[in-house]
């Protein structure tokens, strides 16, 4: 006989949905994770909403060759700002223009003031190397503003646009030899870093105009080395007003100093960090924040965080343990963007065929892929004109606009599986559980069905697909049998938009 159930006993009401990547190895082939989606708490319940990733536009853009970055350039555009009643509007007086790299080939994509865009090479030849890195800069500071834009990936001499031609900094400049990825530019100075961590400072010339221009020296005196530690340069960002010096296991940070002799930098007393830089191609900047991989000499990478100076870890053990799988020769990618009041960090091991997403205001991290669960081939983004998301694609170098669900529920027309893995789940009790009815509370969307399966090994085998229609009022699937403890695995599949709630539940206690 089946013994009773007991009055203390409290039964979650519902399916835990939302958790941290809880791979127990180095694959995500197992245990819990959220897949081409992200969520988002409600403060005044505390419950969570899950909605799907951003989807893309058809193709915008065909260009020749891996996507090495895009960059909205504010520095030729023009705009005035006109009121119309009690609404204001920019206008554009000159063209505003976007910087396009793919493979060895430098494009501009200018819109004018009517009619569609402009796509045009600007530059061919550009050597083959990482992922590009900008800065907005003014040519000529002694006595002009003229706005430009220097450009490089650290494996040669960077380059720079002055609104009508790109221009690689010429050997008479003097530029220093091997540097790495990431400029500083700080109080009209441009700096950069070279393999063994001295960071080298723009030169003036007799009239005092600066920077990159051919008449510009690069050498000389301004020059200081990161020597707390004898590893080498990484990377070169700046936060607030000090320019960070990223090695290989340590950080240094140094301040304008306003020195007469030598470089006008100082390195700040005491201030070091003994985490370094696993890849260049993982640095990356997002509201003044820094992100990247780190590096030192126990080899265990992490995800950290840079504000104001201060570090933290944001990476969890699950998430460290899929970054363990990682080298040194690993090639990544990675970019930030904004978006429905998310801040996110996607960061891609092309070799390992992930692509793990830090959604910082939630503290939380899920797996994105492309519709075949490969990692997502996204390689930069940027914003155009009219606020649209640009993002590139790292394989064949194309343009497309990303945007939420409701404009892109798909990738180009191309479905993408949005899948949660559920938590193993035993609601707290030894005991046989009886569940007669889950409902699922989620957007009332004709056409949105969503595929539910479970699995009662510890994720070895699956159940077959059940289905439910998630246009209907109350969906809900009945029957789900016996367990002791289980998973669930739920997939949207669908040309739709998506947001899910919660799995409530109808369920009883059974015997030991």
């Amino acid at each position: 006989m089946q013994a009773p159930q007991a009055g203390s006993v409290a039964i979650p009401k519902r399916w835990p949905l939302v958790t941290q990547n809880s791979n127990r190895n180095d694959t995500f082939l197992k245990d819990a994770r959220l897949v081409n989606c992200f969520a988002e708490k409600d403060e005044a319940t505390g419950n969570y909403n899950i909605y799907q990733r951003v989807g893309l536009s058809a193709l915008q853009y065909a260009l020749n060759g891996n996507g090495r970055g895009v960059y909205e350039f504010q520095g030729s555009v023009k705009t005035e700002w006109v009121r119309v009643g009690n609404r204001i509007f920019r206008q554009f007086v000159s063209n505003p223009l976007m910087l396009l790299i793919a493979g060895t080939t430098c494009y501009s994509l200018t819109q004018p003031s009517t009619g569609s865009p402009v796509l045009s090479a600007l530059y061919s030849g550009m050597d083959i190397g990482g992922l590009y890195r900008f800065c907005q800069i003014t040519l000529n500071e002694g006595g002009n503003t003229t706005p430009a834009l220097v450009f490089g990936d650290g494996s040669v001499n960077p380059y720079y646009y002055d609104g009508t031609t790109v221009t690689q900094i010429s050997a008479a400049a003097q530029f220093p030899a091997n540097t790495v990825p990431g400029f500083a530019l700080l109080d009209g100075t441009l700096y950069v870093m070279d393999v063994n961590g001295a960071v080298w400072g723009s030169g003036f010339d007799g009239s005092g105009n600066s920077i990159i221009d051919g008449t510009a020296v690069w050498g000389g005196l301004n020059v200081i080395l990161a020597q707390i530690e004898k590893d080498g340069g990484v990377f070169l960002a700046k936060q607030l007003t000090y320019v960070i010096a990223i090695k290989q296991w340590t950080t240094e940070f140094f301040y304008d100093a306003g020195n007469s002799v030598g470089s006008p930098l100082s390195p700040i007393p005491g201030a070091m960090l003994n985490n370094g830089c696993l890849n260049a191609d993982t640095v990356q900047e997002l509201d003044g924040c820094l992100y990247w991989v780190t590096f030192n000499r126990t080899n265990s990478p992490q995800v950290i965080k840079l504000e104001n100076l201060k570090p933290r870890i944001v990476s969890t053990p699950a998430i460290d343990r899929l970054l363990d799988a990682t080298s040194l020769s690993s090639a990544f990618i990675s970019f930030p963007f904004k978006h429905g009041g998310h801040k996110f960090y996607v960061l891609t091991c092309i070799d390992q065929n992930f692509t793990i997403v830090y959604d910082i205001d939630q503290n939380l991290w899920y797996q994105w892929t492309d519709a075949n669960g490969n990692y997502y081939p996204i390689t930069s983004a940027t914003f155009d004109v009219y606020g649209d998301h640009i993002f590139q694609n790292y394989i064949t170098g194309g343009i497309y606009i990303a945007d939420g669900d409701y404009e892109y529920p798909n990738d180009s027309g191309v479905l993408f599986p949005v899948d949660i893995y559920t938590p193993n789940f035993d609601a707290g009790v030894d005991r046989k559980k009886m569940l007669t009815v889950m409902r699922f509370n989620a957007d009332q969307t004709d056409g949105c069905t969503l595929s539910v399966r479970h699995s009662d090994d510890d994720y070895k085998t699956w159940s077959n697909f059940r289905y439910v229609d998630l246009s209907q009022k109350r969906p809900t699937l009945r029957d789900e049998g016996t367990f002791y403890r289980r998973a669930y695995h739920f997939r949207k599949l669908a040309n739709t938009t998506y947001r899910i709630r919660s799995v409530d539940l109808q369920m009883g206690l059974g015997t030991l």
